[in-house]
């Protein structure tokens, strides 16, 4: 089981000594050990800071825990851990079970937003922000998400003016990094308009991973013609160094990696959206039978699906809602978010399969016939379903098969419809005293 491989990681030893910042740290018996501390960091803590290390006390039947004694114990601990241990789930869960793909590809969306700081100085100092509106810290967020799968791989916390290029190139040199030779399948990047750049294109070719791409009329001359003759579907080739002149970000060092004579053969569509106004898509899939420009089309339309999860984050998680003032408190909270996440992502999933096989069986009764649409999981109740759970899913003594099962079984019982062709409009107004809570 996932879980059970990810439990025996986080208590070992190894994972002990290769995580805290000193070698002093976490020696001393505490009632905030090393996992007890990650655990509860994962936890959601989302109330007032001592009401929740209360619950925490008592559901270890523990000493209680300060305030002071858990901002004193979070600086020994390096924010790395939440994303070695989300990466470890990722490897069991892609290495070892039925994962949706599209045609033998995983479909990744990558997208950036921003996240409210604590009122603070120095993380205004680390992070910026808009000085001439407010002295609000902000951070710059990228993550890279499985659209199929409802799964976070990758997160990044940078300063307020990072370019989200740059982000999503780390993004990309991530995948390269964990690439596993015999995975049964290929990874094909879903980018919006804010991200097409000619250093975005060569570092895609130069990695060898197939992209969908929305590109404005103008982005290259090439396109623009096809544009003007209405060409809706068509294969094109980019001479690469000629358009060095037009993106002047691209720097002769980069681009000496390249033979001068280097050319891309890319594939450009031109959908008609029904409103007077068309989508310019730039792939690399160029086979123009096994990939439609339906397919295409389809395809993009996923990207929604980490706006959605954008909006998980920030208004279900609340992960704006920060327990410290440090940057390593930040950077605790914001992988830790991802990381557990993704634990009731697959818990999500599980019981979706589940129900998908119990509605299977029963094909062709009455109850069958008389259901409408197909059913999810209702994300908005689930951080509430697995609250507190979820530190004994990862440190409790219970038997963690029976104790999965019955989370999935409260989960199946908030189920909601998936209705086809739904739309809602975005919304895009900011609170500014979201949270109200005192951060340490």
């Amino acid at each position: 089981m996932i879980l059970e491989i990810v439990k025996t990681y986080l208590i070992s030893i190894e994972f002990l000594q290769d995580n805290k910042l000193q070698a002093k740290d976490f020696t001393r018996n505490r009632s905030l050990t090393f996992v007890n501390l990650i655990v509860f960091i994962i936890n959601f803590i989302k109330k007032s800071t001592q009401l929740e290390l209360y619950s925490f006390a008592k559901f270890f039947t523990i000493s209680s825990v300060t305030k002071q004694a858990f901002s004193k114990a979070r600086k020994k601990l390096s924010p790395i851990v939440f994303t070695l241990l989300n990466q470890k789930l990722l490897e069991e869960f892609y290495s070892d079970n039925t994962i949706n793909l599209f045609k033998g590809f995983r479909v990744l969306a990558i997208d950036g937003s921003t996240l409210r700081l604590p009122q603070d100085e120095i993380l205004f100092d680390h992070y910026g922000g808009e000085e001439q509106k407010s002295s609000v810290p902000l951070a710059k967020i990228s993550t890279m998400y499985d659209v199929l799968n409802n799964i976070t791989l990758h997160g990044v916390i940078d300063k307020y003016k990072s370019s989200e290029r740059d982000l999503a190139i780390e993004h990309i040199e991530y995948l390269t990094h964990i690439h596993q030779p015999n995975q049964p399948f290929e990874d094909l990047l879903i980018f919006d308009r804010g991200y097409p750049s000619l250093k975005l294109l060569l570092v895609l070719h130069q990695q060898k991973k197939h992209f969908i791409l929305r590109i404005t009329q103008s982005f290259l001359s090439e396109t623009n013609i096809a544009i003007k003759e209405n060409k809706t579907d068509s294969v094109l080739v980019i001479e690469a160094f000629p358009q060095c002149k037009i993106f002047k970000q691209v720097d002769k060092e980069f681009m000496s990696q390249f033979p001068k004579n280097l050319k891309l053969q890319l594939r450009f569509l031109i959908f008609d959206l029904g409103n007077g106004k068309e989508e310019y898509i730039l792939t690399s899939l160029l086979d123009q039978i096994k990939f439609t420009s339906n397919d295409i089309f389809m395809l993009y339309g996923k990207r929604w699906n980490i706006e959605e999860n954008y909006k998980f984050y920030k208004n279900i998680v609340q992960i704006e809602n920060f327990s410290g003032k440090s940057k390593i408190a930040v950077e605790q909270e914001f992988y830790g978010s991802i990381f557990a996440g993704n634990i009731s992502s697959l818990l999500s999933l599980e019981a979706e399969i589940e129900l998908e096989e119990e509605r299977l069986k029963t094909a062709g009764s009455e109850k069958a016939k008389s259901l409408k649409y197909g059913y999810k999981a209702n994300r908005n109740i689930l951080i509430g379903i697995i609250k507190d759970e979820i530190m004994g899913v990862l440190s409790g003594n219970e038997d963690l098969n029976e104790y999965c099962n019955q989370l999935k079984n409260r989960i199946k019982k908030n189920l909601i419809p998936i209705v086809p062709g739904r739309q809602f409009s975005r919304f895009t107004k900011r609170t500014r005293n979201k949270f109200r809570r005192q951060a340490l």
